[in-house]
């Protein structure tokens, strides 16, 4: 698995090779928006399911199972945040 890390806006955000596409971590993206984890991540299991897989991310603390989102999904999530 390959990881690269994206700076946005002073926060360190990643893409992670999975299964020869890109993934992207939700949790933080969710709360640089100021939105509710849980029920973002809900929404994202049962609107995006096909889009969406637990990952190991290395974190500061050590490696982390996130939910993760496929990058060609992350634009239709982002627009349903307009509604």
């Amino acid at each position: 698995m390959q990881t690269i890390t994206v700076p946005f806006h002073g926060n360190a955000l990643y893409v992670v090779n999975c299964n020869d596409e890109p993934y992207t971590p939700m949790r933080p993206i969710i709360e640089g928006m100021g939105l509710a984890y849980q029920g973002q991540a809900g929404k994202l299991k049962s609107r995006f399911a096909k889009g969406v897989m637990e990952i190991m991310i290395p974190t500061q603390g050590g490696p982390q199972k996130m939910l993760c989102l496929a990058l060609r999904k992350l634009n239709g999530w982002l627009q349903t945040k307009n509604r």
